[in-house]
């Protein structure tokens, strides 16, 4: 996953992860490069044919802070602290 700008370093190691076709979160290893602009995971197993998931916690923040959840630092209302979770995205590994 690459990044148009830098995020925090601490919060890249946590709030990013990929979970297998039945649900369960794919362990390995998270690398950070390209200064802090990308990330990636060296997964333990091989990749399985079928859709995954990636989930993107809503608090991952760039270097000044801000992030979905607080944008500026900001909490706008109880209501919207609670309903930001984060972001999920699909992909597939196909065979071939």
């Amino acid at each position: 996953i690459e990044f148009q700008e830098p995020l925090d370093r601490a919060m890249l190691d946590h709030a990013i992860r990929i979970f297998d076709p039945r649900g369960r979160r794919v362990a390995g290893q998270t690398i950070i490069s390209n200064n802090e602009q990308r990330w990636s995971l060296r997964p333990e197993s091989m990749w399985q044919t079928g859709r995954y998931k990636i989930q993107v916690d809503a608090r991952l923040e760039d270097r000044a802070g801000n992030c979905p959840a607080y944008p500026f630092e900001v909490q706008l209302d109880a209501e919207a602290s609670t309903s930001v979770k984060g972001t999920e995205l699909a992909f597939y590994i196909h065979e071939g």
